[in-house]
């Protein structure tokens, strides 16, 4: 299949890069909060970067949290695309939503909306995007895709496309001298490597270290990528921003 998309999702990639995406303060949860209380229940959305059941297990307890935190109960809402997760928090269906770095970015330019505190990675207020190929791959560089087959996770994903796509441009690799395929989720796409259905993968580095451990290596690693922020609307209440 012939790779299809152009220099703008590289020079997108580059702009979260180099600007930190307009993020708020960095804030780590706690466990200790008021009893869940009366009012209307609040929905956070969570763009689906895993398959459905780990996006559960690992974005379920931020729901609790949430609901321990403000006396609100919060239902967990994980988005079928990234494009359908922004629009449902500019439409108003969501109360609170866990974008990608590149999604809040598009997610402020369509409705203002805000970036009420970004979450850690181990710790870190940024993580980095890999690429892999199989351990007994002759594949060694980013050069060396030149020809071959990449297994991407979603259009919008940064760290499982867009940045990846513009390390492959300064590498000097053209759109049009590779395939690609996109496989929704960054689990998928590197299993697609170890099938043999593409030559290298691009995932988080979560994901990777995962990966690592199942027949796969990096060739290749991203500069420091910002982390994923909390958004809410511009006309979120204000009391409930406050918490």
């Amino acid at each position: 299949m012939r790779s299809w998309w152009g220099t703008s999702l590289a020079r997108a990639a580059r702009s979260v890069l180099a600007a930190g995406v307009l993020l708020g303060p960095m804030g780590t949860a706690a466990a200790d909060g008021p009893q869940v209380g009366g009012g209307p229940g609040l929905r956070l959305g969570v763009v689906g970067f895993y398959n459905p059941r780990l996006m559960v297990l690992r974005y379920q307890p931020l729901a609790d949290y949430l609901t321990a935190t403000t006396g609100r109960r919060w239902e967990l809402v994980i988005g079928t695309t990234y494009d359908r997760t922004v629009d449902a928090l500019c439409r108003g269906d969501l109360d609170l939503a866990y974008l990608g770095p590149y999604t809040y970015v598009r997610a402020n330019a369509l409705c203002d909306a805000e970036s009420v505190v970004h979450l850690q990675t181990r710790g870190n207020s940024t993580y980095r995007s890999v690429v892999m190929v199989r351990v007994d791959s002759p594949i060694r560089a980013l050069v060396d895709l030149r020809g071959g087959r990449i297994g991407f996770g979603e259009l919008l994903s940064t760290s499982s496309h867009l940045v990846p796509l513009a390390m492959l441009t300064d590498a000097g690799i053209r759109s049009t001298s590779y395939s690609c395929s996109l496989y929704g989720h960054h689990e998928h796409a590197a299993r697609a490597v170890l099938l043999g259905e593409v030559d290298a993968c691009a995932v988080r580095d979560v994901v990777g270290d995962r990966f690592e451990e199942r027949g796969l290596r990096v060739i290749a690693t991203s500069p420091p990528i910002p982390n994923f922020p909390l958004a809410m609307p511009a006309d979120a209440d204000a009391a409930l921003r406050a918490k």
